[in-house]
This record gives structure tokens, C-alpha cells and sequence, in this order.
């Protein structure tokens, strides 16, 4: 029912969407400050444009790997012809669409400043909308599981806040990753102090909804206690505590704390690469553990 595609396809969807709405709002609320010079400016514009970039490419990625799932380059187009009304991937694959849209614009206004003059009105809309069609697309990766009754271990809306919390701290990381390769990165230091911080309030988010979905699971009972137990047996065991619970959350978190209450500039990216694995990893193992 689930192929690799999809657990790809629901992984990249929350990174490129996470990683877009952070770099996307930061844009709005940095470009509101009145005390920021020019050297800063370029700075933060560098890293912003470099988020944006990546972003795009990563969820034009998910949507390849959608249309690998369907097999048929046709079955993606008649999503959007003949939508079903209760078809959740419909609605999920019109939002993917129009972020890659939307970001693809952004990556053309501003890597293209220098030649094509947008206005910055434009941006700012464009800015806006990418916020929006995030939350959109991050909400949906969940929405998309719940929505297969069929399986019992994803029926709790709580998937859905724990998908959209992973998809923050995957964005996060990636946006601190991109930090981290600039020339200038200490001239984002108040700006990568904030991100840290609210790097570690969504990855205690994500920890308290992750064991209040699994405590879920188990009161339950049935095939959802069954997939929990799956979780801390056999193959899937090694995936969910080295890779969503040590790289996902436990590792990350442990570094976040330290640069984030010196207000340092943390130039290792290793723990950030380790997050975005442990995304992949959470979604790989309530995927396998469902489909038991």
C-alpha cells in the first residue's frame, strides 16, 4: 500500500516545507527591523536565498518521488482534473504544487534581482504565501496517514502535530546547516542565537507529542499496541531509538542547549545532519510499524 517512494515523498515534503517556512518568516521579520546595516543585510540575504534555493529543490524532489509512486505520469495530472472530494492526496499534491511554485518564484526574485527588478512588494506577498502553503503541506504529511483508517496505529491527530513538529526541526537544522556554510555567519549571531532557541522549544514539542502518540497507541490496544510494540523489537528497534530518538531528538538537542545558552555560533553541522536523518527515521518507522 506504501512504497519507499511515500516515506520519501512524506520526508522530503516536511523538510523542504519546514525549511521554507522558517527561512520565509525569518525574511518578513528580519526585513522589519530598522537596525540592521548593510553588511548584515547581505548576510542574512545570502543565507535566506541559499534556504530558499534548497527548499525548492528538496520539495520538487518529493513531488518526483509522488510521481514514481504513481507509476503513470497521467495519475498526476488527473489529481488535479478529477480530484476526488474526500481524496486527502489530492488536496495534499495541489499544496505541494503551489509551494514549489511559490518558492520557485522566490528563487527567481531573488537570486535574479540583479537582472530582473521585482518588486519587493511581491516578495513579501510571495514571502507570505510560502508561510502559509508550508503549514499547509506540513500539516498535510500527517493528514495523509490519519486519513487510512485502515490502520489503526495512525488514527490519532496527534500523527499530525508530530509530523508538523518534525518538519520544524528538520527546517531548523537545515536552516542552521546553510548558516553554517557562509562566509559571514558571525554577523548572524543574534539571528542564529533565536533559531537555536526555538530549535529546542520545537524539539521538546516534538518529544512530548511523540511519547503522548505512542502512550496513545498502547492504551488502545489491538493493532496499534501491536505496531507500538513493533517499534522496540526486531529491525525497526535500531531505527527508532538510534535514529528518531538519539538522532532526532536526544543528540540535537544536547548540542542546541550549549552554543544556544552561550549565544555562540555553532559551526559543526553534524548534529543538524543527524536531526533531518531522525526525520526520516520517525517517518520510516510509524510507516513499517503500521503496515505490520
Amino acid at each position: 500500500m506504501f512504497s519507499a517512494f511515500v516515506i520519501v515523498y512524506l520526508f522530503l515534503g516536511g523538510f523542504g516545507s519546514g525549511l521554507l517556512l522558517i527561512a520565509a518568516f525569518a525574511s518578513l521579520v528580519f526585513h522589519c527591523a530598522l537596525d540592521c546595516n548593510e553588511i548584515e543585510v547581505a548576510a542574512f540575504d545570502e543565507w535566506r536565498n541559499r534556504c530558499f534555493l534548497w527548499g525548492f529543490v528538496i520539495v520538487l524532489c518529493g513531488a518526483l518521488c509522488l510521481l514514481l509512486d504513481l507509476g503513470k505520469p497521467e495519475r498526476f495530472v488527473m489529481l488535479f482534473v478529477r480530484p476526488s472530494s474526500v481524496s486527502v492526496l489530492a488536496y495534499g499534491t495541489m499544496f505541494l504544487t503551489a509551494l514549489i511554485a511559490c518558492s520557485g518564484f522566490l528563487v527567481f526574485a531573488n537570486f535574479f534581482a540583479g537582472r530582473v527588478r521585482v518588486p519587493i512588494v511581491a516578495r513579501r506577498v510571495g514571502e507570505i504565501a510560502c508561510v502559509l502553503l508550508s503549514i499547509a503541506v506540513m500539516t498535510y504529511t500527517g493528514v495523509y496517514l490519519m486519513s487510512t483508517q485502515a490502520v489503526a496505529f495512525w488514527t490519532s491527530p496527534l500523527i499530525v502535530a508530530l509530523f508538523v513538529a518534525s518538519a520544524l526541526s528538520m527546517g531548523f537544522s537545515g536552516c542552521a546547516f546553510a548558516g553554517s556554510l557562509l562566509r559571514d555567519t558571525w554577523m548572524l549571531e543574534g539571528a542564529n542565537a533565536a533559531l537555536r532557541w526555538g530549535h529546542i522549544v520545537v524539539l521538546a514539542i516534538e518529544a512530548c507529542l511523540l511519547a503522548s502518540f505512542l502512550a496513545g497507541a498502547m492504551n488502545r490496544g489491538g493493532r496499534a499496541a501491536d505496531s507500538y510494540m513493533l517499534l522496540f523489537s526486531g529491525d525497526l528497534e535500531a531505527w527508532f531509538l538510534g535514529g528518531v530518538v538519539m538522532c532526532g531528538l536526544l543528540i540535537p538537542l544536547i548540542r542546541e542547549i550549549a552554543p544556544a545558552s552561550l549565544r555562540q555560533a555553532d559551526t559543526l553541522p553534524v548534529s543538524d545532519v543527524l536531526c533531518v536523518f531522525g526525520g526520516l527515521a520517525l517517518r520510516l518507522c510509524l510507516v513499517s510499524a503500521g503496515l505490520h
